[in-house]
């Protein structure tokens, strides 16, 4: 898995429920809810309990930063008289 672990894919992939993980952080004194991380060590003892060895993928170099495009800002410009239209009041 990569970093973060949370609670809800680690439970996808032990192929278990997630209040069953839940339950088993509480025994270990950790009390995280499914959308909330754990730690290395607390995932490995998870994964070592249902019989799986717990490996962390490093994520490449760059490979969590989001490249937007740059967008040009065009400033609002006056409205010209003979381009507006009558509206009904708000």
């Amino acid at each position: 898995m990569k970093p973060p672990i949370v609670v809800r894919d680690l439970a996808d992939q032990l192929k278990k429920k997630p209040f069953q993980l839940i339950a088993d952080l509480m025994e270990l004194n950790d009390f995280a809810n499914v959308n909330q991380s754990i730690d290395e060590t607390v995932a490995q003892r998870l994964c070592a309990k249902y019989g799986f060895v717990f490996e962390v993928e490093k994520r490449e170099k760059g490979g969590g930063v989001v490249h937007a495009p740059v967008r040009k800002v065009e400033l609002d410009t006056e409205d010209k008289p003979e381009e507006l239209k009558p509206r009904a009041p708000v």
